[in-house]
């Protein structure tokens, strides 16, 4: 199979790997059919003294060492694999990451995970330097696993119960994309707009509206919104309520069973499942000290954090708002935060889902302050939340859960969203 590649249209970002090693102790890796037969031929298990990858969950994933590396990590830093046949030899999911592939139309879309610090930090090559790689990687994705890359739908989901034709959906995104990149606007302005274009959308009678006439809606309220701008009224306060069940969202996006806990078996154990209840528990109240989460421990309390504040000279806030632009873009326009890219979520929720994300950065961004005894946070505290924030969405079983749908679907009104992201803002 040959498909052409759509490579992500995230304009300035860039990346190339930089061997931070990272993913290869932090994600389980996920094996096909070949990626073993290959580790087989090559004789890795005697070569390595240990399994190199074992059965999880029904499939395979590759092995880790004690320390938590993967069992093809040396000390240096460099894959054996690589070192020893190249990286093309190398499993799909490690030749692939940070990259994802999902079938568009005719063509294959890749998306973008900013779990990984080099995205974050966008350094490296253009993405469109990478499109051939993509493409051999694509084709080698669908020979391994036919189903992996399936036809796509022939129109997209706004809502639960309204489907648009795929070029009213390309309207309708390039018109936030053009609200997203409004650089005459602060990025504060361009959330704010977001957040009343997506109330305005939730609010309005969709299914009275023809493709041409939904396509004539967003583009007027996205110009009415560009030409207001800064002039927004401030949203009020959060309520206790909305904090909580922000304080819920982040312990979701938080907590992951490492690797060990997911090789010795399926189901957690009572202790750990007990122990997990009462962080979460600890969470929702929001007072006190706050709980160790799997993405660290804690440190410090809600108070503090609470009043923990922004610290960014001139060209740190730019780089934030790059950032946050970059990351709007990869889950909005180029689709990484509904369909399938989302846990098959509408267009509509997925937005309220994103719009939850650039809260939670800012509270992570928080968290991660405090963490190190600082009273303000900086540019390094917003890599690590984004990193965070996107490692668990679209990938994290409760995110997708029905508790998450609830979440969302009570923060869509009331004004709560803009009201947490105006509390929770990054710059």
């Amino acid at each position: 199979m040959h498909l052409p590649v759509i490579v992500p249209d995230i304009r300035q970002q860039q990346y190339s790997c930089h061997g931070c090693t990272n993913c290869c102790r932090e994600l389980v890796v996920h094996l096909t059919d070949a990626d073993r037969k290959k580790i087989d031929q090559a004789g890795w298990a005697e070569r390595l003294g240990v399994e190199p990858y074992i059965k999880m969950h029904g499939g395979y994933v590759l092995n880790h060492a004690e320390d938590g590396a993967c069992v093809f990590l040396t000390a240096a830093g460099r894959c054996r694999i690589h070192e020893d046949v190249g990286g093309s030899e190398k499993p799909i999911a490690c030749q692939l990451f940070p990259f994802t592939l999902e079938r568009d139309g005719t063509g294959v879309r890749a998306g973008l995970r900013f779990d990984c610090p080099t995205v974050t930090r966008n350094e490296g090559a253009p993405l469109p330097s990478h499109r051939k790689d993509l493409e051999r990687l694509a084709g080698a994705l669908h020979d391994a696993l036919p189903g992996a890359l399936r036809e796509s739908p022939d129109h997209v989901a706004l809502t639960k119960d309204l489907k648009i034709a795929p070029d009213t959906a390309d309207v309708l995104l390039g018109a936030i994309d053009r609200l997203i990149t409004r650089r005459s606007l602060s990025l504060q302005a361009r959330l704010m707009a977001l957040c009343e274009l997506i109330g305005h959308l939730q609010g309005a009678r969709l299914n009275n509206l023809d493709q041409t006439q939904l396509s004539e809606l967003v583009t007027m309220l996205v110009a009415d919104l560009a030409e207001r701008g800064d002039e927004m009224s401030t949203p009020p306060p959060p309520k206790s309520r909305w904090l909580k069940m922000l304080r819920q969202s982040a312990f979701a996006h938080a907590e992951y069973a490492t690797f060990e806990q997911a090789a010795i078996t399926a189901r957690p154990s009572l202790g750990y499942r007990w122990a997990q209840l009462q962080r979460a528990l600890q969470m929702a109240k929001g007072r006190g000290t706050i709980p160790d989460l799997s993405c660290g421990a804690g440190r410090g309390t809600f108070e503090q954090l609470r009043a923990i504040s922004a610290q960014l000279n001139n060209g740190e806030r730019t780089q934030v708002d790059q950032l946050i632009t970059r990351y709007l873009q990869a889950r909005i326009t180029n689709r990484g935060g509904f369909g399938r890219a989302y846990y098959s979520w509408p267009l509509l929720p997925g937005l309220h889902a994103t719009m939850l994300s650039v809260v939670l950065v800012g509270w992570f961004a928080r968290w991660s302050a405090l963490r190190a005894g600082n009273a303000t946070f900086g540019l390094k505290d917003v890599h690590v939340a984004v990193q965070i924030v996107d490692r668990a969405a679209g990938r994290a079983p409760e995110l997708g859960a029905r508790t998450a749908e609830l979440r969302i679907s009570y923060l869509a009104g009331e004004q709560a969203l803009a009201s947490l992201v105006h509390a929770y803002s990054v710059v």
